[in-house]
């Protein structure tokens, strides 16, 4: 148990990532169409390194981190909070999927998933990197790291008395907090 913990809080940016609060891993289900809350977006890891959660109070997303020479991460829950934790997840699959020449390349997520239907808890914890065995994928990537802080101005253009299809006093940037998934490849030439 020692070693998952030492390489999932090694790949960069998690151990930076403050721990779950106990307060907010089972928060009070509360309707907020109606009800006005003060809890804020913001990216959380477990103790061990292992789970890292974007949560708004609302809804909360577990990344589970799997370290190791093809590090990767897959989203393993997608959880409403405000009605008790109802599991909204029903498959893991890629975080990413792009084509390159014709190939088909896939990044970060988990294989190993025996019902489709469902994630459950124990499966998340045993399923295998997508990337496990770099001769079956092309240049397979690897997390290397992740990066966390407030949304800012991603220097999108609004032209003067274009529609933007929003409220006219919608703030810009918007508040919250974004979460950057770093991955590169493991190789430098393509895998033949």
């Amino acid at each position: 148990m020692v070693a998952p913990l030492l390489l999932g809080l090694q790949i960069a940016g998690v151990i930076a990532l403050d721990v779950l609060p106990e307060a907010r891993e089972h928060p009070p289900a509360q309707d907020w169409l109606t009800e006005r809350t003060a809890v804020q977006a913001q990216v959380f890891r477990n103790e061990e390194g292992s789970r890292i959660f974007l949560d708004n109070g609302t809804l909360r997303r577990t990344f589970a981190v799997m370290p190791g020479d093809h590090a990767s991460l897959a989203t393993v829950a997608l959880d409403d909070l405000a009605r008790g934790g109802e599991a909204w997840l029903r498959a893991v699959s890629p975080e990413a999927v792009f084509v390159i020449d014709g190939e088909r390349i896939e990044v970060g997520g988990a294989s190993g998933q025996p019902d489709g239907a469902f994630v459950d808890a124990a499966w998340a914890k045993s399923l295998e990197t997508a990337q496990e065995d770099p001769t079956e994928r092309a240049r397979p990537f690897a997390l290397l790291g992740v990066d966390t802080g407030p949304i800012g101005d991603f220097e999108i253009p609004w032209a003067k008395g274009a529609a933007r299809h929003c409220a006219p006093d919608a703030a810009w940037p918007p508040k919250g907090v974004h979460l950057s998934l770093l991955f590169g490849s493991n190789f430098a030439s393509p895998v033949e």
